[in-house]
């Protein structure tokens, strides 16, 4: 059976999201309270750090609440695009 052009695409789409890869469909976060912020490594996955420290990955992702807004891992508070 034939599957469609669209039907591939997002079976990619899925595949690079499970792999933690960035696919640039929003901006990058950040929670002006804790600090912690998005960024994004040269192999193109997602790392979130807390500002002023060292760039490491903490495996930390702000999660998608109601509304569709962003929040915090750690705090708790309404994440801020940009």
């Amino acid at each position: 059976m034939k599957r469609s052009l669209l039907w591939h695409i997002g079976y990619v789409h899925r595949l690079a999201q499970e792999s933690g890869l960035f696919l640039n469909d929003r901006e990058l976060l950040n929670c002006e309270h804790c600090g912690l912020q998005e960024d994004v490594d040269i192999t193109g996955r997602l790392i979130t750090y807390k500002s002023g420290e060292a760039v490491f990955d903490s495996g930390m992702r702000f999660e998608k609440g109601e509304g569709g807004t962003y929040v915090c891992p750690i705090c708790g508070e309404p994440a801020r695009e940009g």
